[in-house]
């Protein structure tokens, strides 16, 4: 009598625990057990909990391997890195506001605040992430929620991996100012040449939060810099905001402050909890095939989306105005 083999088609727990039943009651040394009885039945659940745990298992491990099925934020985070995609984290709120001065007066950028209110009457404190100056001319700039705010804030480099983690992903990575010695630096986002002289910095994301990397030897040359080196003699500050997310969205009034009249504004919107993983499952392949250059319309829209100047709810290149010249049609001359 041959043994009957084990159906490993199906992964549902019901037919998992009938293949096993059907495979040990073909040896001839178990094929006049009670399958109904409950120790070789309890025996029978076990095996087959086990056997669907580790096919589940085996399935999503395959899954978070490939951005096309990945569904876990931290794996995003390990895909995206290959492409030169950062993954943000929460979003701040943002609103455009045109103030006036009759008296002057500066709104200083991680300090000074306008209050916004919902309909419901729930306010939001909303910053600004650079100094803007007021006169009796109207002015429009833009301002960003947030329930926490850091302003420079002194950090201390690792000196030998020139890394440094500055805060949790909650932490609005757009509104991440960095200065060394007073002096504004860049966050590198891949358009330009970056020599041993070049004041930039890098961002990468754990899932614990965000680090800020300088001074990057290149792989073929260690004598040469991907960026300026952090020495120790250099003061290295950061601002930043943290925002509540999505609830800040909505905002449709602001409060003036003081010597500053607020004329009119937009409604806030844009704010987040976390990323949107489709749209990065989307765009990211195509910012990477994009490679800065500027030629297809997905290099166009690749370029766009990683400027951060699309608005929130644009998440394809059909909801966006890009023509190509392969598409002009000639009808005569």
């Amino acid at each position: 009598m041959s043994t009957p083999q084990i159906n490993i088609s199906s992964l549902n727990f019901n037919d998992i625990k009938e293949s096993l039943k059907t495979y040990i009651s073909g040896i001839p040394e178990f094929n006049s057990l009670d399958y109904s009885a409950s120790g070789i039945n309890s025996l029978l659940d076990v095996f087959a909990y086990n056997t669907l745990y580790y096919a589940y298992y085996a399935n999503m491990i395959a899954n978070e391997s490939f951005l096309d099925t990945a569904q876990l934020e931290t794996n995003f985070l390990s895909l995206l890195k290959p492409l030169g995609v950062l993954l943000p984290g929460k979003s701040c709120a943002t609103a455009e506001i045109t103030a006036n001065s009759s008296l002057g007066r500066t709104i200083t950028s991680y300090d000074d605040y306008v209050i916004g209110f919902t309909n419901t009457n729930l306010t939001y404190r909303f910053f600004t992430i650079e100094d803007i100056d007021l006169d009796i001319n109207n002015t429009t700039f833009k301002v960003y929620e947030g329930v926490d705010v850091a302003k420079d804030l002194e950090l201390t480099v690792n000196l030998e991996t020139q890394k440094v983690f500055v805060g949790s992903s909650a932490i609005d990575i757009d509104t991440l100012t960095v200065t060394v010695d007073g002096e504004k630096w860049e966050q590198y986002k891949g358009n330009n040449y970056v020599g041993p002289d070049s004041k930039v910095y890098f961002i990468d994301r754990t899932f614990e939060g965000f680090y800020i990397l300088f001074g990057k030897r290149t792989v073929n040359d260690l004598s040469n810099n991907y960026g300026k080196e952090i020495t120790a003699s250099n003061i290295v500050k950061v601002s930043y905001i943290i925002p509540t997310g999505s609830s800040g969205n909505n905002v449709n009034s602001f409060s003036s402050i003081s010597n500053a009249t607020i004329v009119s504004n937009t409604v806030s919107a844009g704010g987040t909890n976390a990323p949107d993983l489709e749209k990065y499952r989307y765009s990211a392949p195509k910012i990477f095939a994009a490679n800065d250059r500027a030629i297809t319309k997905d290099d166009y829209f690749g370029l766009l989306f990683s400027s951060n100047l699309l608005p929130s709810n644009i998440d394809s290149e059909n909801k966006i105005n890009i023509w190509g010249g392969e598409e002009n049609i000639v009808t005569g001359k």
